[in-house]
């Protein structure tokens, strides 16, 4: 499981970011911005992780980091609640535009940087109150390796939300991207980190969510279809995946969101 996770270190950036969104074919990276251009959230959901917060952050004024921020969903209601200083990066120039163009319909633009970039490469040299890996995996290796990658990263008392999905410990399905609740809670304790809030979905959340999200997908996949014929199967198979996705999300396993910040040294 290590190593098929580190293996992400071999992809192309346009490969990254296309498995980040259940497709499989490096083909489809360009065209991945009109696929979503009618969904503003096709990752985290910005409200949830707002309610998150201030359950575990003492501190009023705050900075928040969010690594492959598509559109800046989270950051920008973030920034509009709490005012809060945010630093978005995403490897879609599109995505960040239209990250950009929300913040100023927002009016929270003079507390919002978005950038285009490979997370992998290059991280900000800023610190930060809070650090959102929102729908992206295990980005840096395993989740031992990524959060000791952004610890340089955190502010003291510091907490980092991650949403994911695990497979129930026993459980006879397997994925070669997704490891079970027990490897993932060890990863973490073995980064020195300790889980101060653990929220899994029910099911029937994931299935409406993953129904609007399929709909406007399918919508657009179609249209592509019509202008790109000779990408016809590119776009089946996108759809199809789609469909597997979120099958896998209602019934295989259990998505999750974690709020995790560095246990005390004398733990």
């Amino acid at each position: 499981m290590i190593d098929e996770l580190t293996d992400v270190f071999m992809q192309s950036l346009d490969e990254c970011v296309v498995q980040a969104m259940d497709g499989d074919q490096k083909a489809l990276f360009p065209f991945l911005p009109y696929i979503v251009q009618d969904l503003w959230e096709f990752g985290t959901n910005a409200d949830h992780v707002l309610e998150l917060i201030p359950k575990h952050l003492p501190m009023q004024e705050f900075s928040l980091l969010d690594l492959g921020c598509g559109k800046g969903a989270v950051g920008i209601k973030a920034a509009k609640k709490f005012q809060c200083r945010v630093l978005g990066i995403d490897a879609v120039e599109a995505f960040i535009l239209e990250a950009r163009t929300k913040a100023e319909q927002w009016e929270v633009a003079d507390l919002c940087d978005f950038r285009v970039g490979d997370i992998r490469l290059q991280l900000p040299f800023e610190t930060f109150d809070v650090i959102v890996l929102g729908a992206i995996g295990p980005v840096f290796g395993n989740y031992q390796q990524t959060i000791q990658v952004l610890l340089p990263l955190l502010n003291p008392g510091a907490i980092v939300i991650i949403d994911d999905a695990w497979i129930e410990d026993g459980a006879e399905f397997s994925h070669p991207l997704i490891m079970s609740r027990k490897h993932v809670l060890q990863q973490i304790e073995a980064a020195n980190f300790k889980v101060l809030e653990v929220d899994d979905f029910e099911q029937p959340f994931v299935a409406a969510l993953n129904e609007e999200i399929y709909a406007a997908v399918e919508k657009r996949c179609t249209e592509l279809t019509k202008l790109f014929p000779e990408q016809k199967a590119l776009f089946r198979n996108y759809l199809e995946r789609q469909q597997t996705e979120n099958e896998i999300l209602e019934s295989k396993v259990t998505p999750y969101i974690i709020v995790l910040k560095k246990a005390d040294p004398e733990a």
